[in-house]
Protein backbone atom coordinates (compact mmCIF):
# COMPACT_ATOMS: atom_id res chain seq x y z
CA UNK A 1 0.00 0.00 0.00
CA UNK A 2 1.35 3.42 -0.90
CA UNK A 3 1.55 5.89 1.99
CA UNK A 4 -1.49 8.21 1.76
CA UNK A 5 -1.30 11.99 2.09
CA UNK A 6 -1.12 12.97 5.74
CA UNK A 7 -4.38 14.93 5.61
CA UNK A 8 -6.21 11.81 4.36
CA UNK A 9 -5.30 9.70 7.38
CA UNK A 10 -6.18 12.59 9.70
CA UNK A 11 -9.78 12.52 8.48
CA UNK A 12 -10.41 9.10 10.00
CA UNK A 13 -11.92 9.04 13.50
CA UNK A 14 -12.89 5.35 13.86
CA UNK A 15 -11.51 2.01 12.65
CA UNK A 16 -13.82 -1.01 12.69
CA UNK A 17 -12.53 -4.56 12.87
CA UNK A 18 -14.16 -7.91 12.26
CA UNK A 19 -12.74 -10.64 14.50
CA UNK A 20 -12.49 -14.10 12.88
CA UNK A 21 -10.30 -14.09 9.80
CA UNK A 22 -9.46 -10.42 10.30
CA UNK A 23 -7.69 -9.48 13.55
CA UNK A 24 -7.93 -12.95 15.09
CA UNK A 25 -5.35 -15.41 13.91
CA UNK A 26 -6.46 -18.89 12.89
CA UNK A 27 -5.86 -20.15 16.44
CA UNK A 28 -8.45 -17.56 17.64
CA UNK A 29 -5.92 -15.37 19.43
CA UNK A 30 -4.70 -11.80 18.95
CA UNK A 31 -1.08 -11.43 17.98
CA UNK A 32 1.05 -9.07 20.13
CA UNK A 33 1.35 -6.82 17.08
CA UNK A 34 -2.42 -6.50 16.78
CA UNK A 35 -2.80 -5.62 20.47
CA UNK A 36 -0.10 -2.97 20.14
CA UNK A 37 -1.82 -1.57 17.05
CA UNK A 38 -5.12 -1.18 18.94
CA UNK A 39 -3.34 0.63 21.77
CA UNK A 40 -1.55 2.91 19.29
CA UNK A 41 -4.85 3.82 17.61
CA UNK A 42 -6.32 4.81 20.96
CA UNK A 43 -3.28 6.91 21.83
CA UNK A 44 -3.66 8.75 18.52
CA UNK A 45 -7.30 9.56 19.31
CA UNK A 46 -8.85 7.11 16.83
CA UNK A 47 -11.68 4.91 18.11
CA UNK A 48 -11.36 1.12 17.56
CA UNK A 49 -14.70 -0.71 17.18
CA UNK A 50 -15.35 -4.46 17.00
CA UNK A 51 -18.02 -5.76 14.58
CA UNK A 52 -18.33 -9.54 14.64
CA UNK A 53 -20.64 -12.38 13.77
CA UNK A 54 -19.96 -13.88 17.19
CA UNK A 55 -22.72 -13.68 19.75
CA UNK A 56 -22.58 -11.47 22.77
CA UNK A 57 -20.77 -13.54 25.39
CA UNK A 58 -18.03 -14.71 23.04
CA UNK A 59 -17.62 -11.26 21.49
CA UNK A 60 -17.43 -9.56 24.89
CA UNK A 61 -14.59 -11.85 25.98
CA UNK A 62 -12.49 -10.61 23.06
CA UNK A 63 -13.56 -7.02 23.72
CA UNK A 64 -12.30 -7.39 27.29
CA UNK A 65 -9.03 -8.93 26.08
CA UNK A 66 -8.43 -5.77 24.05
CA UNK A 67 -9.64 -3.64 26.99
CA UNK A 68 -12.01 -1.68 24.75
CA UNK A 69 -14.87 0.41 26.11
CA UNK A 70 -16.45 1.33 22.77
CA UNK A 71 -19.87 -0.05 21.71
CA UNK A 72 -19.67 -3.68 20.58
CA UNK A 73 -21.37 -4.90 17.39
CA UNK A 74 -22.10 -8.62 17.60
CA UNK A 75 -24.36 -11.30 16.06
CA UNK A 76 -23.61 -9.84 12.62
CA UNK A 77 -25.17 -6.56 13.64
CA UNK A 78 -28.32 -7.93 15.25
CA UNK A 79 -27.07 -6.77 18.64
CA UNK A 80 -25.10 -3.76 19.91
CA UNK A 81 -24.00 -3.43 23.52
CA UNK A 82 -22.54 -0.60 25.55
CA UNK A 83 -19.21 -1.56 27.06
CA UNK A 84 -17.99 -2.37 29.58
CA UNK A 85 -21.44 -2.40 31.21
CA UNK A 86 -22.95 -4.79 28.66
CA UNK A 87 -26.12 -2.70 28.45
CA UNK A 88 -28.12 -3.53 25.35
CA UNK A 89 -28.34 -0.61 22.92
CA UNK A 90 -29.85 -2.43 19.94
CA UNK A 91 -31.31 -5.91 19.46
CA UNK A 92 -33.40 -7.21 16.58
CA UNK A 93 -34.96 -10.68 16.43
CA UNK A 94 -36.32 -13.06 13.84
CA UNK A 95 -40.06 -13.67 14.00
CA UNK A 96 -41.31 -16.94 15.47
CA UNK A 97 -42.74 -18.12 12.13
CA UNK A 98 -39.40 -17.60 10.37
CA UNK A 99 -37.51 -19.48 13.07
CA UNK A 100 -39.88 -22.43 12.85
CA UNK A 101 -39.53 -22.56 9.08
CA UNK A 102 -35.76 -22.61 9.48
CA UNK A 103 -36.05 -25.52 11.90
CA UNK A 104 -38.25 -27.37 9.41
CA UNK A 105 -35.86 -26.68 6.52
CA UNK A 106 -32.87 -27.88 8.55
CA UNK A 107 -34.66 -31.15 9.17
CA UNK A 108 -35.80 -31.51 5.55
CA UNK A 109 -32.32 -30.93 4.12
CA UNK A 110 -30.49 -32.68 6.98
CA UNK A 111 -28.23 -29.83 8.09
CA UNK A 112 -27.30 -28.76 11.60
CA UNK A 113 -29.06 -25.75 13.07
CA UNK A 114 -27.72 -23.51 15.84
CA UNK A 115 -30.11 -20.89 17.19
CA UNK A 116 -29.03 -17.95 19.35
CA UNK A 117 -31.72 -16.64 21.66
CA UNK A 118 -31.64 -14.84 25.03
CA UNK A 119 -27.83 -14.90 24.97
CA UNK A 120 -27.76 -18.70 24.78
CA UNK A 121 -27.01 -21.21 22.06
CA UNK A 122 -29.62 -23.87 21.32
CA UNK A 123 -29.45 -26.92 19.08
CA UNK A 124 -31.20 -30.23 18.62
CA UNK A 125 -29.82 -33.67 19.37
CA UNK A 126 -26.98 -34.49 17.00
CA UNK A 127 -25.92 -30.90 16.31
CA UNK A 128 -23.80 -30.33 19.41
CA UNK A 129 -20.49 -30.89 17.60
CA UNK A 130 -21.43 -29.15 14.36
CA UNK A 131 -19.23 -26.06 14.80
CA UNK A 132 -15.72 -27.09 13.81
CA UNK A 133 -14.39 -23.55 13.36
CA UNK A 134 -14.51 -22.59 17.03
CA UNK A 135 -13.93 -25.34 19.56
CA UNK A 136 -15.31 -23.19 22.36
CA UNK A 137 -18.71 -23.18 20.67
CA UNK A 138 -18.89 -26.96 21.08
CA UNK A 139 -18.79 -26.62 24.86
CA UNK A 140 -21.58 -24.06 25.28
CA UNK A 141 -25.24 -24.56 24.53
CA UNK A 142 -28.44 -26.38 25.34
CA UNK A 143 -29.86 -29.40 23.54
CA UNK A 144 -33.58 -28.87 22.95
CA UNK A 145 -36.57 -29.88 20.88
CA UNK A 146 -37.39 -26.63 19.10
CA UNK A 147 -41.03 -27.70 18.75
CA UNK A 148 -41.35 -27.47 22.54
CA UNK A 149 -40.16 -23.85 22.79
CA UNK A 150 -43.27 -21.60 22.91
CA UNK A 151 -41.73 -18.32 21.70
CA UNK A 152 -38.99 -19.04 19.20
CA UNK A 153 -37.70 -15.53 18.45
CA UNK A 154 -33.99 -15.91 17.74
CA UNK A 155 -31.34 -13.25 17.36
CA UNK A 156 -29.83 -15.29 14.56
CA UNK A 157 -29.98 -18.82 13.20
CA UNK A 158 -26.99 -20.61 11.70
CA UNK A 159 -27.27 -23.62 9.40
CA UNK A 160 -24.15 -25.77 9.11
CA UNK A 161 -23.66 -28.50 6.55
CA UNK A 162 -23.30 -29.49 2.92
CA UNK A 163 -22.90 -26.45 0.67
CA UNK A 164 -25.42 -27.64 -1.92
CA UNK A 165 -28.05 -28.22 0.77
CA UNK A 166 -27.43 -24.81 2.26
CA UNK A 167 -27.86 -23.26 -1.19
CA UNK A 168 -31.26 -24.94 -1.51
CA UNK A 169 -32.32 -23.53 1.86
CA UNK A 170 -31.06 -20.12 0.78
CA UNK A 171 -33.06 -20.21 -2.44
CA UNK A 172 -36.23 -21.36 -0.70
CA UNK A 173 -36.00 -18.60 1.91
CA UNK A 174 -35.28 -16.02 -0.76
CA UNK A 175 -38.30 -17.11 -2.79
CA UNK A 176 -40.55 -17.06 0.29
CA UNK A 177 -39.37 -13.94 2.09
CA UNK A 178 -37.69 -11.97 -0.71
CA UNK A 179 -35.88 -9.06 0.98
CA UNK A 180 -37.35 -9.54 4.47
CA UNK A 181 -34.32 -11.47 5.75
CA UNK A 182 -30.59 -10.87 5.95
CA UNK A 183 -28.83 -14.04 4.76
CA UNK A 184 -25.04 -14.40 4.62
CA UNK A 185 -22.40 -17.09 4.35
CA UNK A 186 -19.72 -16.68 7.00
CA UNK A 187 -17.86 -19.79 5.75
CA UNK A 188 -18.62 -21.90 2.70
CA UNK A 189 -20.60 -24.31 4.88
CA UNK A 190 -22.00 -21.78 7.38
CA UNK A 191 -25.21 -20.00 6.41
CA UNK A 192 -26.64 -17.42 8.80
CA UNK A 193 -30.11 -15.86 8.84
CA UNK A 194 -31.15 -12.70 10.66
CA UNK A 195 -33.87 -10.09 10.48
CA UNK A 196 -33.41 -7.62 7.61
CA UNK A 197 -32.88 -4.85 10.18
CA UNK A 198 -29.64 -6.56 11.25
CA UNK A 199 -26.33 -6.45 9.41
CA UNK A 200 -22.97 -4.97 10.25
CA UNK A 201 -23.57 -1.92 8.07
CA UNK A 202 -26.83 -1.03 9.80
CA UNK A 203 -25.37 -1.61 13.25
CA UNK A 204 -22.27 0.41 12.41
CA UNK A 205 -24.41 3.30 11.22
CA UNK A 206 -26.26 3.18 14.55
CA UNK A 207 -22.97 3.21 16.50
CA UNK A 208 -21.39 5.98 14.44
CA UNK A 209 -24.45 8.17 14.89
CA UNK A 210 -24.11 7.78 18.66
CA UNK A 211 -20.45 8.73 18.46
CA UNK A 212 -21.00 11.67 16.11
CA UNK A 213 -18.82 10.13 13.39
CA UNK A 214 -19.65 9.85 9.68
CA UNK A 215 -18.94 6.94 7.35
CA UNK A 216 -16.56 9.27 5.48
CA UNK A 217 -14.49 9.38 8.68
CA UNK A 218 -14.44 5.60 9.13
CA UNK A 219 -12.20 2.71 8.09
CA UNK A 220 -13.41 -0.91 8.32
CA UNK A 221 -11.70 -4.29 7.92
CA UNK A 222 -13.34 -7.62 7.04
CA UNK A 223 -12.77 -10.95 5.33
CA UNK A 224 -16.16 -12.52 4.57
CA UNK A 225 -19.51 -12.00 2.91
CA UNK A 226 -21.03 -10.72 6.16
CA UNK A 227 -18.44 -7.91 6.14
CA UNK A 228 -19.05 -6.83 2.56
CA UNK A 229 -21.88 -4.36 3.22
CA UNK A 230 -19.80 -2.70 5.95
CA UNK A 231 -16.51 -2.35 4.06
CA UNK A 232 -18.27 -1.04 0.95
CA UNK A 233 -20.35 1.47 2.95
CA UNK A 234 -17.52 3.29 4.73
CA UNK A 235 -15.12 5.45 2.75
CA UNK A 236 -12.08 3.37 3.73
CA UNK A 237 -13.07 -0.27 3.40
CA UNK A 238 -10.27 -2.84 3.61
CA UNK A 239 -10.59 -6.50 2.58
CA UNK A 240 -8.22 -9.01 4.09
CA UNK A 241 -5.91 -11.00 1.83
CA UNK A 242 -7.64 -14.20 2.92
CA UNK A 243 -11.08 -12.89 1.89
CA UNK A 244 -12.89 -14.43 -1.11
CA UNK A 245 -12.26 -12.69 -4.41
CA UNK A 246 -15.73 -11.10 -4.55
CA UNK A 247 -15.09 -9.43 -1.18
CA UNK A 248 -11.56 -8.34 -2.15
CA UNK A 249 -12.73 -6.90 -5.46
CA UNK A 250 -15.53 -4.92 -3.78
CA UNK A 251 -13.27 -3.13 -1.29
CA UNK A 252 -11.26 -0.02 -2.19
CA UNK A 253 -8.26 -1.24 -0.16
CA UNK A 254 -6.63 -4.62 0.52
CA UNK A 255 -4.50 -5.87 3.39
CA UNK A 256 -2.38 -8.97 3.87
CA UNK A 257 -3.93 -12.06 5.47
CA UNK A 258 -4.91 -12.42 9.11
CA UNK A 259 -2.01 -14.83 9.64
CA UNK A 260 0.34 -12.12 8.35
CA UNK A 261 -1.07 -9.50 10.76
CA UNK A 262 -2.53 -7.81 7.70
CA UNK A 263 -4.84 -5.42 9.54
CA UNK A 264 -2.15 -4.33 11.98
CA UNK A 265 0.40 -3.80 9.22
CA UNK A 266 -2.08 -1.80 7.13
CA UNK A 267 -3.08 0.45 10.04
CA UNK A 268 0.53 1.03 11.11
CA UNK A 269 1.49 2.17 7.61
CA UNK A 270 -1.66 4.15 6.84
CA UNK A 271 -1.55 6.18 10.06
CA UNK A 272 2.24 6.15 10.48
CA UNK A 273 1.76 4.68 13.95
CA UNK A 274 4.63 4.16 16.32
CA UNK A 275 4.12 1.00 18.36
Amino acid sequence: MNQPHESLSRRIKAVVFDLDGTILKNDKTFSPRTVKMIRALERSGIIPIIATGRCRNSARSYQRTLDLSTPLICCNGACVTEEPSGKELLHVHLEDAVCRELVALSRTFDVHLHAYMNERLYFEQGSEEADTHDLEAQQVGITVDFDQIPNLECTKVMCIGNEDRLDKIHRQLRDTYHDKLLMVYTYFNYFEVMDKRAGKRQALEFVLNRLGITREETMAFGDAENDKDMITWVSYGVAMGNAPEDVRSAAPFRADTNEQDGAARFVEEFFSLKL
